[in-house]
């Protein structure tokens, strides 16, 4: 006897699929919607940041000269320096000016005035008499940059004094 034509078809069938889509749907939503409320423009702004002490970082170390950042809480701008000239402006990559605002994205810096400089080896310059550095605690040996945004969500970066490791 011969068996049925159905018999032989091992697909799914429409409705099974149209189901677990719309079940991979609702599982997605969930998934969404308990993820934390954090704001996109603050963390961008955070990670620019980085990049930027990490270039200066790497043009100290490639350099006989410390290269670092320096920020103006007044204004919201923080620009590259070289040597320990702080006023002295050069443009950071991927900037079209001279400094970077981050006032116009509604973000600030808690410390409020910094200049970080690093030496040859990469490490924050602590000894850099001229310029309001920023503090190191000395339990960590580490040093916190906080970026807030509207007061509400914060960003936090952290350098290492012994080896300029930033995160």
């Amino acid at each position: 006897m011969r068996a049925p034509l159905y018999a032989d078809n091992r697909g799914f069938t429409l409705m099974e699929v149209i189901v677990v889509l719309v079940l991979m749907a609702i599982f997605a939503v969930i998934a969404v919607s308990r993820q934390p409320q954090t704001d996109m423009t603050l963390r961008a702004g955070a990670e620019v940041l980085k990049s930027h002490l990490r270039y200066a970082q790497m043009r100290a170390m490639s350099s006989d000269r410390g290269w670092g950042i320096s920020y103006d809480s007044d204004t919201g701008d923080y620009w590259l320096i070289s040597g320990q000239v702080a006023d002295r402006r050069i443009n950071l990559p991927g900037e079209n000016q001279n400094s970077v605002n981050l006032i116009s994205n509604g973000i600030s810096v808690e410390e409020g005035d910094f200049t970080l400089i690093f030496d040859h080896r990469g490490r924050p310059d602590i000894t850099a008499p001229t310029l309001t550095t920023l503090s190191f605690d000395e339990g960590t040996r580490s040093a916190t940059l906080t970026l807030v945004k509207s007061g509400e969500s914060n960003a936090t970066i952290t350098i290492l004094q012994n080896t300029g490791f930033i995160q």
